[in-house]
């Protein structure tokens, strides 16, 4: 891997922050977009994430949409470049601390953590995930605070792969296997223990002795 100086972070810096190769829709942001529901706590009503479900009418539009936002995903999806990384890491440290600028060892040291990581590129090309970020700190974090940031936001994008792979499949989510029931197993032959197969033949004992009896009885 090439190493990154503070000139490499300075031209990138130059350049335009990236948009977001995933130019949705509202109405598909909407439809991926984790739902909210609100709950009264001992802090009072907050809104708290409920689960997702894909629309109930999938329109042809809205799926070819989502199947358009997978194969863009999809491209965009390999492992980020230094370029990137870099470009990524000036925009960031410009936001977060203006013309006052962390250490060249910092910004180095970020990009090269970003890069090692092996981060999907389609993060670092969404400004708004770059806005998310700038506002979860005050000051340069250090890669203890960096990561768990970056972490969610990657699990972010699973989900919302997996979600636009439903809505592309008409809205149909394979539902799980509902495991057996006793009552619901096939009737059949059964192997016993030994110890059942004894209780048996001694039941069976007593009942045709029972029977000698009564016979016995009659006569």
């Amino acid at each position: 891997m090439s190493t990154t100086t503070v000139k490499d972070i300075a031209e990138a810096a130059s350049l335009p922050a990236a948009s977001s190769p995933r130019s949705w829709s509202a109405t598909l942001a909407a439809a991926v977009e984790t739902p909210t529901a609100g709950v009264v706590t001992e802090n009072g009503y907050e809104l708290r994430p409920a689960p997702w479900v894909p629309p109930r009418v999938v329109s042809e539009e809205l799926r070819r949409e989502a199947v358009h936002a997978l194969g863009v995903l999809r491209v965009h999806s390999g492992p980020v470049d230094v370029d990137l990384a870099q470009r990524w890491v000036a925009h960031f440290a410009a936001r977060l601390n203006g013309s006052n600028l962390p250490p060249a060892t910092k910004l180095t040291a970020a990009v090269s953590d970003i890069v090692r990581e092996r981060y999907p590129a389609v993060l670092f090309d969404d400004h708004d995930l770059l806005l998310r970020v700038v506002r979860r700190f005050e000051w340069w974090p250090g890669w203890a605070e960096l990561a768990p940031v970056l972490d969610a936001e990657r699990a972010r994008l699973r989900l919302e792969w997996e979600r636009l792979s439903v809505i592309a499949k008409g809205g149909k989510v394979k539902e799980p296997a509902r495991p057996d029931r006793e009552e619901d197993r096939p009737a059949g032959p059964r192997t016993l223990s030994a110890a059942t197969k004894e209780l048996l033949r001694r039941a069976y004992a007593d009942l045709d002795s029972a029977s000698d009896e009564m016979r016995r009885g009659r006569r």
